[in-house]
């Protein structure tokens, strides 16, 4: 094994290097820990949305750390899981702390990224290439944001890196075990990303295609290896999913409402809401699963789900051709956009706004985009030897195209952009040298081009500066989306009063509109259904939330000591603990008055 490492890993490279990459790993460090240090007083750091992504992962991780490999009830509501075991495995050393396994990933993004683009850089073009990508991915703002998130994107860089450098080792050198980790690294990468199957069946045609001496057997050999580096991978977790109960193969019921909220009459290219489905990963199961069964009339097992919004994604494309056409176009044009999508609360922009590291001027995708795609048209001649950095970025963009497109989705684009990047600077630097003056106005028109391509306005790209009016619109989409929602659950409750997660979510429309007394009341009824536990301690967290803002203290010290009789996670018994002072101080000072109104009466 340390002798296929050093064939890949060239020791010569790293004597004639090591300075300059110890100081790339110190600077990456010492961002990524400055910029740890201010998100820690974020309200969202230990006390997540209980109906999003991060939330969840949390939950499947601490359910596999008590002893339920499967993940436990929440693992339905998942469309991959393996970056939950990557949290239980973490949890499992030092206990269950965002803070670790954010200090963790920020640590790996760090150290393991920018080396890894070295690598990429160095084998597929020099040196200074490979210098220069691994400077660029230490100093990228949306790595840090991204690291920084309790989400599979956290550490999606990396293995979108060892597929980048699997698939390199293996066409330069072609033997049977690069195949095989090339492989195994695409399937690391799908089980965290799941579009990622698209590169596997890239390279793998690749592989059958592409001719070598000796005949077709070779071809057919290496495409084998390939297969079984991925298969390798993949085998735990489907074990994993023959073991769990069916209804726990989200993978079924997620495919098809993922594909329709990137390919209906409504979309944008980017995460567009679909009427009657939450935006959580409870909405793409439940409600998802729910509007399929009420438009067939019957019962639906997960894959049959997924079949139904399937179908009607291709309706769509069916019947509208040239309104999905204008679709794919926007796809594509927001792939390669400088502006980095949101999704759910997960905005770069919100975060850069609170911390200041972000708004150091690191790179972003607005030079790195750009610089990028014109690297990548420049080494194009270059296919035979590094054909296959084309191909996994060609592969991945493509996948991005058939569902739809966020700052977190295109994490695994960014590696193969970084490493055209610094080529790009490079051959423009040895042009220079040179005094090649044609070439260099002829790459210079072409990337003005890109950079006129890659800013391009667009609505609902312009979350970096919105307008009032635009502003002013978002706002009004949005309370026009709630209402309707409102209404839906409303009369939801009449139909199916004993249903805790109607009145929960009842409840937290109530609480965005600021009508307390309602939200109290339905959070009530909730609490009264017995739900399932971790549901329950939410249900009490937001109770207690709602009778503070009713100054109704007492009650709310109530529900804030039931919550900590339920055990929580350290991070709750903390929130729980501070509330409590908080309220002894509310209720100590209501006693002076109080006392005056009982002698004013008397």
């Amino acid at each position: 094994m340390g002798t296929a490492w050093q064939r890949i890993v060239r020791p010569e490279w790293l004597r004639s290097d090591r300075i300059a990459l110890v100081a790339i790993a110190l600077v990456a460090l010492a961002l990524r820990l400055a910029y740890l240090r201010e998100i820690r007083s974020f309200p969202d750091f230990e006390t997540p949305n209980p109906v999003l992504d991060a939330f969840l992962k949390d939950r499947i991780a601490r359910n596999i750390l008590a002893g339920d490999w499967l993940g436990g009830p929440e693992a339905r509501y998942a469309s991959s899981h393996l970056y939950a075991y990557f949290l239980a495995f973490w949890y499992a050393l030092v206990g269950p702390s965002w803070l670790v396994s954010r200090v963790v990933q920020l640590t790996l993004g760090a150290l393991a990224t920018p080396f890894l683009l070295y690598l990429i850089g160095r084998r597929a073009f020099s040196g200074p290439v490979g210098l220069l990508a691994a400077l660029m991915g230490a100093i990228y703002g949306p790595f840090i944001f991204g690291e920084g998130l309790v989400l599979s994107s956290g550490v999606a860089a990396i293995p979108a890196c060892l597929v980048l450098l699997g698939l390199l080792v293996a066409q330069q050198r072609g033997l049977d075990r690069d195949w095989l980790l090339a492989g195994a690294a695409i399937g690391l990468l799908t089980l965290l990303r799941l579009n990622g199957a698209v590169l596997l069946a890239a390279a793998f045609g690749w592989a059958l295609l592409v001719g070598l001496p000796g005949g077709p057997w070779p071809r057919i050999r290496r495409a084998l290896f390939l297969l079984l580096g991925a298969i390798l991978v993949f085998t735990p977790m489907v074990i994993r999913g023959i073991a769990a109960d069916p209804g726990s193969v989200s993978v079924a019921s997620l495919a098809g409402i993922h594909f329709f909220v990137g390919n209906h009459p409504g979309a944008d290219g980017g995460y567009s809401r679909v009427p009657g489905v939450e935006a959580s990963p409870r909405g793409h199961v439940e409600d998802a699963t729910r509007l399929a069964e009420q438009a067939l009339g019957r019962r639906l097992s997960p894959p049959q789900v997924s079949a139904y919004w399937l179908r009607q994604g291709f309706q769509f494309i069916r019947e509208r051709p040239r309104e999905y056409l204008r679709l794919l176009g926007r796809k594509l044009l927001l792939a390669v956009h400088a502006v980095e999508m949101p999704q759910n609360e997960n905005s770069y922009y919100q975060y850069r706004r609170e911390a200041a590291v972000l708004r150091l001027p690191l790179l972003t995708f607005t030079v790195v985009g750009p610089l990028g795609l014109l690297g990548f048209l420049l080494s194009l001649k270059r296919w035979r030897e590094i054909g296959l950095l084309h191909l996994a970025f060609l592969a991945y963009l493509g996948s991005l195209l058939l569902f739809f497109v966020t700052g977190v989705y295109r994490v695994p684009l960014v590696p193969p952009l970084l490493v055209f990047s610094a080529f790009t600077v490079w051959w423009g630097y040895q042009r220079a040298i040179e005094e090649s003056h044609l070439p260099l106005v002829a790459a210079t028109a072409a990337l003005a081009v890109l950079v006129l391509l890659t800013q391009t306005k667009m609505s609902r790209l312009e979350s970096q500066t919105p307008t009032r009016e635009e502003l002013a619109r978002r706002d009004e989409s949005v309370r026009r989306w709630r209402d309707a929602r409102l209404t839906q659950l409303e009369k939801h409750a009449v139909v199916a009063p004993e249903d805790y997660l109607v009145h929960q979510r009842l409840a937290g429309l109530y609480s965005n509109k600021g009508k307390w007394e309602e939200a109290v009341q339905e959070y009530e009824r909730a609490a009264t259904m017995t739900p399932p536990k971790e549901a329950l301690l939410d249900i009490r967290i937001r109770l207690a939330m709602g009778l503070t803002e009713l100054k109704r203290y007492q009650e709310a010290k109530r529900r804030w000591q039931e919550v900590q009789a339920m055990e929580p996670p350290p991070e709750i018994q903390e929130l729980a603990r501070r509330r409590l002072i908080r309220l002894e101080r509310a209720l100590r000072s209501q006693q002076p008055s109080a006392a005056r109104e009982k002698g004013a009466r008397e």
